[in-house]
């Protein structure tokens, strides 16, 4: 089989009338998935891609297939802002939420928001879809008429938004043991250059950079905030720059990445916040 048809083949549309991409499959859906995964968009599905499939997945609590399915899709924001399980709420409703869960109030309703939303449906007994129906509004003290303005967090410090800009366009970038920037990263050698673009020096280390600055209470975390989680048993041993209440992007070993900060993996091996500059 020639590769094209290989691709025809499994890039075939599925009982809920999504279309599967996985590995072989190629077009502008590919080249789609891959601007929202941070990786180049060249149509092509290779392992690179299905790595950063399988990165963003088990980053927000889905099947770790490294398959775009209905589920993912939704969750990447793909598909013209309707997703798979349900339609996101407006904008009010969802800047609301948002500040419920602990989130930037953006009134996006993207991939982090609806991950944040299944994991509180996992932890109150609901059901565990991404959806927000009457059920989870009721349990997040949420009406579906909240207004636009509840929840609206404090702009975060122009030093702060410099440094998230700068970790944010390297997501995608690859994981280097000691890497600073010169074929890849690791923890905190990503915080330090992007904190350096902002104009703030940090020491080398997670563990020197968790003794500077002030602490910061985790429901007081905003963008520009270093975060820090003990992923080895040794406390502080990874850290990142959180990007809102509720995310963060860090040098993980599968590659520069923006994750949750208090959800699965990194929530229970959180160990502090820090402010600097």
């Amino acid at each position: 089989m020639s590769a094209v048809a290989l691709a025809a083949t499994l890039a075939t549309p599925t009982a809920a009338g999504a279309t599967l991409l996985r590995t072989h499959s190629r077009g502008p859906g590919v080249s789609a998935a891959q601007r929202a995964l941070g990786v180049a968009a060249d149509g092509e599905f290779g392992a690179m891609t299905r790595q950063a499939v399988r990165n963003f997945q088990r980053a927000h609590g889905l099947e770790v297939d490294g398959i775009i399915g209905p589920i993912t899709a939704a969750a990447l924001g793909l598909g013209g802002g309707q997703a798979a399980d349900g339609p996101a709420p407006p904008a009010s409703t969802t800047r609301a939420l948002q500040a419920k869960l602990g989130l930037a109030a953006d009134g996006v309703y993207g991939p982090v928001t609806r991950a944040s939303v299944r994991t509180f449906q996992r932890a109150h007994g609901l059901e565990v879809d991404g959806v927000v129906g009457p059920r989870t509004l009721a349990a997040l003290g949420v009406s579906a008429r909240a207004g636009a303005g509840a929840g609206t967090p404090a702009a975060p410090a122009a030093s702060g938004s410099s440094a998230v800009a700068a970790a944010r366009s390297q997501v995608g970038s690859r994981y280097l043991y000691g890497g600073t920037g010169a074929g890849g990263w690791d923890c905190s050698g990503l915080t330090q250059w992007a904190m350096g673009r902002a104009g703030i020096s940090l020491p080398r280390t997670s563990y020197a950079q968790f003794g500077v600055g002030t602490p910061v209470d985790q429901g007081a975390i905003q963008a520009g905030d270093l975060v820090f989680f003990d992923t080895d048993g040794t406390g502080a041993s990874h850290v990142g720059i959180a990007t809102g209440p509720g995310s963060a992007i860090s040098a993980t070993t599968h590659g520069v990445m923006e994750h949750e900060i208090a959800g699965g993996y990194w929530g229970a091996h959180y160990v502090g916040a820090r402010r600097v500059g």
